[in-house]
């Protein structure tokens, strides 16, 4: 008798060990759950964010170019170069001789000027000098001169320029015949210049 009540104390005291043993894997499974929910982050914590929002663009405001009117042969400084237009002519077609001519789609406007730069370093110098006529239209240089022309039309664009030296050049524009006022337009950063040419040739 004395050995089969220390079996079934033994006994009891196991089954209460277990008990006990599943209690405290309960505790600890439950506090590391509770550790994990709490560090873990949901979508409240963050505030919403509209991704469909226009996003906000900021635009520099236009700076106003002055425009300034000249004659032939005055000096334009524009953007540290000192442009002078020195003369203009006007024909339906060039050259003649061996070579044969070379003829306008409209008139030919022959454009001599000069250019200076008023830097104390050399430039590398861009030519955007263009003719308008009185409807507002723009007309660029021939760009198909030929060969034997081209020395007499250098429009000096990427040439470089030495500091307080002259340099003239030449440009060939083709303008419609029945255009009744040609202007040069000479513009710079902050700066348009106009010459006005006459209708007959300058020299």
């Amino acid at each position: 008798m004395g050995s089969g009540k220390s079996s079934v104390s033994k006994g009891i005291g196991v089954g209460i060990g277990i008990v006990i043993g599943i209690i405290l894997m309960l505790i600890l499974i439950t506090g590391c759950t509770g550790i994990l929910l709490k560090g873990a982050s949901t979508s409240s914590d963050y505030p919403a964010q509209d991704i469909f929002k226009p996003t906000e663009v900021i635009t520099k405001p236009s700076v106003a170019k002055t425009t300034q009117q000249f004659n032939i042969k005055e000096d334009i400084t524009i953007d540290d170069i000192t442009y002078k237009i020195l003369s203009s002519t006007k024909a339906t077609n060039i050259g003649s001789g061996f070579y044969g001519d070379f003829w306008a789609d409209g008139t030919f406007v022959s454009i001599r000027f000069s250019i200076r730069n008023d830097k104390d370093v050399p430039i590398t110098f861009r030519n955007e000098i263009k003719l308008k006529d009185e409807n507002g239209n723009f007309y660029s240089q021939r760009e198909d001169i030929p060969y034997w022309l081209s020395e007499l039309y250098e429009d000096l664009d990427y040439k470089t320029l030495q500091p307080k030296i002259a340099t003239a050049g030449s440009m060939l524009f083709d303008a419609p015949s029945n255009t009744k006022e040609l202007v040069v337009v000479i513009e710079g950063a902050n700066k348009v210049a106009y010459v006005l040419l006459p209708n007959e040739t300058q020299s």
